[in-house]
């Protein structure tokens, strides 16, 4: 609603009750009128919204609240701010400096896209957000995620174009003031297929932290364009069920190489507890969880047995948490067969050593990556 106001203006009516066509001499526009039975001692009065157009109005009777009334000769209208004007004035104020916010746990990115893909890069096409050199305009962005401040340095989408092949993603990434848990997310918006999903991962880096949401892969092109205003949302989902291992910490040391945590075949520490299902298959059996210390090399390997292969698993990307463990960490199932047996493992290499001493308490957990 475009309203239009005249200062000191008021003019002579007269009006029956219901919907009227008067002549008015004020410039075309639409106006909230007040009409009154006099303009010195007022004892009533019917608020209008009026329609001029070529010296006529066309009026809406009985506005905020008052009647549609008879106006004999000697009654007034004129144009002054009403409180329904101004209630109104108020509400769109406060929108402009509250505006909604997404519902709890949502993310949302709006950017208008740009080119970041250099010449050189003959195959790969990527389009969207950056922040350093900038591409794009960055209109609106998560300020924190589970209660730490983030910053984005880019999001975008990736096509890698070669002869004969080619593959498309969306990424985002930035810095942030701490760590938090790994967020699961599905995705709506501008080029989204259905059923997209997405992980923001943290982990630490030489001034604070970074984050990275990796998203599903994409069959085509999210077809951004230079220009083009795009909305990304990513709406907070449950994680999948981590296999949770909770062993008591013992040590084991041979031929300078030292060993924390549990393992089965040298009665290493023990096995409090052990999820039964990996990769689909249950019946799966945890035969050690221990940090390998050589030199200045970190291994954490976990092991176990299955009833049957879980080839069908091989290579999939893990998430591990647990304590002395680099947030973020991520580990790959290798699956492999011996003997017409089945075993399974992780290895993960770490910058240090855990502070895991004997007879600790660990819980480490493997959370199924989405993506």
């Amino acid at each position: 609603m475009n309203l239009s106001f005249l200062n000191n203006f008021s003019a002579p009516i007269v009006l029956d009750p219901g919907p009227a066509i008067v002549a008015i001499d004020i410039p075309d526009g639409l106006y909230r009128l007040t009409l009154t039975d006099s303009l010195t001692t007022p004892t009533r009065w019917e608020i209008v919204q009026a329609t001029v157009q070529a010296g006529l109005a066309e009026l809406v009777r009985g506005l905020e609240g008052t009647d549609d009334q008879l106006w004999p000769e000697g009654s007034w209208a004129y144009c002054a701010i009403t409180a329904g004007v101004l209630q109104d004035i108020f509400a769109r104020l406060a929108a402009l400096e509250n505006p909604p916010q997404p519902p709890e746990g949502e993310l949302e990115f709006v950017f208008v896209v740009g080119e970041l893909s250099a010449e050189s890069e003959s195959y790969s096409r990527v389009y969207g957000y950056r922040a350093d050199p900038l591409a794009g305009e960055l209109l609106a962005a998560p300020a924190e995620v589970a209660g730490v401040a983030l910053s984005v340095y880019e999001v975008a989408s990736d096509s890698w174009l070669e002869p004969g092949w080619e593959a498309h993603g969306i990424y985002a990434w930035g810095a942030c003031e701490g760590l938090f848990p790994i967020q699961y997310y599905a995705v709506a918006g501008t080029g989204v297929p259905a059923g997209m999903v997405a992980e923001l991962v943290v982990w630490p880096a030489d001034e604070g932290a970074e984050w990275e949401i990796m998203f599903s892969d994409m069959d085509a092109s999210a077809g951004w364009t230079v220009g083009q205003q795009v909305t990304l949302t990513l709406s907070p989902i449950d994680p999948p069920e981590s296999f949770v291992i909770d062993i008591t910490v013992g040590s084991y040391s041979e031929g300078g190489s030292v060993e924390k945590g549990y393992r089965s075949d040298t009665s290493m520490g023990s096995l409090n507890s052990a999820s039964t299902e990996l990769g689909g298959i249950d019946g799966v059996v945890v035969t050690g969880l221990y940090v390998v210390e050589s030199g200045d090399d970190y291994t954490l390997r976990i092991e176990g047995s299955s009833p049957e292969s879980l080839a069908q698993d091989q290579a999939a990307r893990y998430y591990l948490s647990g304590p002395s463990l680099p947030s973020g960490e991520q580990a790959f199932l290798i699956d492999h067969e011996s003997s017409g047996q089945f075993f399974w493992y992780f290895d993960v290499p770490l910058e240090q050593s855990v502070a895991w001493a004997d007879g600790a308490n660990v819980v480490v957990a493997l959370t199924p990556s989405l993506i």
